[in-house]
């Protein structure tokens, strides 16, 4: 329960950067409104998902799929470009999900 709260997060505060985005470029006061609408359900539902798991998980799973969505809805809707050692961080995060997802690593004597 404590990922899908987090997921719950990461979606609301993708949504809100991304209006933040529109915003930013037209200034159009509409998008602002969302923008805070969008983090406000962040705001709430990360505390949520505290409740299932532990922060130092949830907080770097949550910001993790932040970072990674959120550039490439920067990639793909805002013809943003990344640079090669750019993309390799990128990696790293994706890679970073993979190892903070698994709780044990079985270890033989």
């Amino acid at each position: 329960m404590g990922y899908f709260w987090s997921i719950v997060t990461a979606i609301a505060t993708i949504i809100g950067n991304i209006t933040a985005k529109v915003w930013a470029d037209s200034g159009r006061t509409q998008f602002m409104i969302i923008t805070l609408v969008f983090y406000v359900m962040a705001s709430v539902a990360f505390p949520l998902a505290l409740r299932y798991g532990r922060l130092t998980i949830l907080n770097a799973f949550t910001t993790v799929i932040i970072f990674a969505l959120t550039s490439l809805a920067g990639l793909w809707y805002f013809k943003e470009k990344l640079l090669p050692h750019q993309l390799i961080g990128l990696a790293f995060a994706f890679a970073a999900i993979v190892f903070l997802s698994v709780e044990k690593i079985p270890v033989k004597p």
